[in-house]
């Protein structure tokens, strides 16, 4: 017969030590082509992907959201048009949810929580405004309604991942490095992750071996957001993006104008760093094409634009001890040939999509924030502060519960499901505070 000390340790046992955890990550990039949504188990401190899905936004959608974000929504005021956003993300995300548990065949039961990173609507994490005299801290703001999917599915959600960071002095980014070391870090080799959403940001990873260096993150600046930007503005808004990077391909930058855009004083500040659709979005795609000459065809425009991207990513390597030997790309730009090209050309590295490692590339920020929620419900800090800036490393994002099921009924299984299967069990948990009695 089992004694008290082995009831004890029975307590709070469940499928999570047995089968791991399953988790449904959202995300929408500052490209706002479109959402991805990821299905993930991790298991024996491994990560596996379940299903991708990927919904496209239409032109006229990513148009009136683009504007709305630029303060320019139609008929609505600033408020209305967040709720409608809000409201608009979740029911994507709902319907993106349904068709990844048909893709892995399991039922909304197996699933143990969902990560939603929403549409990034203000980013501005660096003190400075003030009212009346008073400092303002920095913010940042991602759309998402959390509640309709808890509603829905009875999973609870974590969302608002960034604002705890901000809050403890940190830029609220970059997130998805915990994940890129944990599931593409080599024995042997010094990668670095480059993910080319709207923004492109960038993760060193020294190889294990190696483990003695630091991790290194930041935004290295545009991504896609002034190549979309430019295929909006040839197509009269009939295309987002260059398919291929064809258009690039058959023309030829304008070398002044790119090194000239790529003395922006942020590309030489040092990390950590972060920026956004603040200073790579319409405003500054439209200072680019009062600069450009003359007579200049559209493919000359959509090759000076893709060689800025190229040329800033370059730069950005200049901040990563010990250099990668091999980049290794997700975002929607890895599919673009030409981008990818111009990248091998001024890296000088090997530069191979994430589909080289079993990953496809549109999946692996959806991947990231499943794995941040799971850290966040295991009580585990989600923040690298050497990356992002922040006092301490944070547990991030707000938890949604739903009605039928307590913090008390699934946070303790959780805590001590994730110290047998995450992956990298350094990642200390947070202190739990007694409960009553």
């Amino acid at each position: 017969m089992d004694g008290p000390t082995d009831r004890r340790k029975m307590a709070g046992k469940s499928r999570y030590f047995t089968d791991g955890f399953v988790c449904a990550g959202f995300m929408c990039g500052s490209s706002l082509d479109g959402l991805d949504g990821a299905l993930i188990r991790v298991r024996k401190r491994s990560v596996s992907l379940l299903a991708f899905a990927h919904h496209p936004f239409d032109n006229s959608f990513s148009d009136t959201i683009r504007n709305g974000l630029a303060g320019n929504a139609p008929g609505k005021t600033i408020s209305g048009f967040w709720g409608m956003t809000e409201n608009l993300v979740s029911l994507v995300e709902l319907d993106l949810f349904k068709k990844l548990l048909a893709s892995a065949s399991i039922s909304e039961k197996e699933v143990d929580l969902i990560g939603s990173h929403g549409i990034t609507s203000s980013h501005h994490p660096s003190a400075g405004l003030s009212l009346s005299g008073i400092p303002i801290p920095g913010h940042t703001v991602q759309l998402t309604n959390p509640h309709l999917l808890t509603e829905a599915f009875g999973i609870p959600v974590v969302s608002d991942f960034r604002r705890t960071d901000v809050a403890s002095g940190g830029e609220g980014a970059p997130l998805a490095p915990i994940f890129h070391r944990a599931v593409l870090t080599h024995k042997t080799i010094n990668r670095a992750f480059l993910n080319l959403g709207g923004i492109a940001n960038i993760t060193s990873l020294p190889s294990r071996r190696g483990s003695g260096n630091p991790i290194i993150a930041f935004d290295t600046g545009p991504g896609n957001m002034l190549i979309d930007a430019g295929a909006r503005w040839i197509s009269k808004g009939k295309r987002g993006f260059d398919p291929n990077g064809e258009m690039a391909g058959n023309g030829q930058a304008v070398e002044s104008l790119v090194e000239k855009v790529c003395q922006d004083p942020w590309l030489h500040r040092a990390p950590p760093k972060s920026t956004g659709r603040e200073s790579w979005g319409e405003d500054r795609f439209r200072e680019i094409l009062g600069q450009m000459p003359l007579r200049f065809s559209p493919e000359d425009l959509m090759a000076t634009l893709t060689e800025i991207t190229a040329l800033s990513v370059a730069k950005s390597l200049d901040w990563i001890t010990p250099c990668p030997e091999e980049i290794i790309v997700g975002g929607g730009g890895a599919r673009n040939l030409t981008l990818m090209n111009r990248l091998r050309i001024r890296c000088n590295k090997e530069v191979s999509p994430s589909e080289t490692l079993g990953i496809p590339a549109q999946a692996v920020e959806s991947m990231a924030f499943a794995y941040l929620a799971l850290l966040s419900m295991t009580q585990r800090p989600g923040t690298l502060p050497e990356l992002t800036g922040g006092k301490a490393g944070r547990v991030l994002g707000t938890v949604t519960f739903p009605s039928s099921r307590s913090l008390a009924s699934i946070l303790p299984g959780m805590i001590r499901g994730g110290d047998i299967h995450l992956p990298f069990p350094d990642r200390a948990r947070a202190r739990m505070l007694p409960g009553p009695g």
